[in-house]
């Protein structure tokens, strides 16, 4: 399994004066999760991801209903996981890091796999585009209802 540390931007700070109003960060976190998570899978259904439209693949498989989508088993094993400090995105087919970093495969690793990031998160850590603002949002959703009530 590989690890991405991201590179929240403004996220993180938010995060730390949310945490100093209320207890409970994991209703906070799974809500996080779950918005990574389904930026994921429109990931996957636009064909495209952090660095813009996928390569197209050079010989499509017959039964293929996308780029990367012949079984859907990519797509079907992206998931979130959360507990009270993290909140993540994750993937565990034993090819999903080939598929979001590039890299050679096949007999005698001949063949090259362009990158296809679905993840929603770039080669340097920081998150697609549109990513911290709606994490942003949602953690300041919070930080309002705890100032709030």
């Amino acid at each position: 399994m590989i690890e991405i540390k991201v590179d929240a931007g403004e996220v993180q700070p938010a995060l730390q004066r949310l945490s100093g109003k209320i207890k409970n960060m994991a209703p906070v976190m799974q809500e996080l999760a779950v918005a990574m998570e389904k930026q994921a899978l429109e990931n996957f259904r636009a064909e495209s991801g952090p660095l813009g439209q996928w390569p197209a693949v050079k010989k499509p498989h017959k039964d293929a209903i996308g780029i990367l989508r012949v079984t859907q088993m990519l797509m079907d094993n992206t998931a979130s996981a959360f507990d009270s400090f993290t909140a993540m995105v994750t993937n565990n087919r034993r090819y999903a890091a080939l598929q979001q970093l590039g890299g050679k495969a096949g007999r005698g690793r001949r063949s090259v796999i362009p990158p296809r990031p679905f993840l929603p998160v770039k080669p340097d850590g920081t998150l697609q585009d549109g990513m911290e603002e709606k994490l942003l949002g949602i953690v300041n959703d919070y930080l309002a209802q705890a100032v709030d009530g």
